[in-house]
């Protein structure tokens, strides 16, 4: 197949004239200029307030499951109590899940959120649970502590005693 010369290739556009080629470049920057162009238009999100949290045990706890199988797990343990609002992810080594703050009535009567964030260390996992509330419960955060991990169903172990990583700057790590 020959394409032949350069000039056999152009000359449609030398039977136009360069009125015409004026014309038609005009009014395609007149109805491109005239198209509406949608605008993404963003409100931002107020940021909820989490009442003052505690983490549910001294220590970390310890698993061999993988983080993102705990939060998997606690986010329907999060919903199974009635905390709205969950979201989970995860960062490299590091898995998470929360929900709320939910008023609940009932037995706990409140606000209420609560949380974990799972991060991997060598062959195990560790886990740090949080729940909080916005009224002075007292024993009932325990009760929701084991709760929550109960509806989680995760094998998992405490020390007896804390141990430095145990206050890691990522256990802050929210979705």
């Amino acid at each position: 197949m020959q394409l032949g010369n350069c000039s056999e290739r152009l000359t449609p556009l030398r039977s136009l004239h360069p009125s015409r080629i004026l014309a038609l470049g005009t009014a395609a920057i007149l109805a491109g200029s005239a198209c509406h162009r949608n605008t993404v238009r963003t409100t931002a999100i107020p940021m909820v307030q989490w009442p003052s949290e505690q983490h549910c045990w001294w220590a970390a706890f310890r698993t061999t499951m993988p983080p993102d199988s705990i939060a998997m797990r606690f986010s329907y343990a999060l919903e199974s109590i009635g905390l709205s609002g969950g979201s989970s992810g995860s960062l490299a080594d590091t898995a998470w899940a929360q929900a709320g703050p939910t008023t609940l009535v009932g037995d706990r009567v409140g606000r209420y959120a609560a949380r974990v964030v799972a991060i991997r260390f060598g062959d195990s996992t560790r886990l740090r649970p949080f729940v909080a509330a916005d009224t002075s419960v007292g024993g009932r955060l325990i009760g929701m502590c084991g709760d929550l991990m109960s509806r989680a169903a995760v094998r998992a172990f405490a020390p007896r005693q804390q141990e430095a990583d145990d206050s890691s700057p990522r256990w802050r790590r929210r979705p």
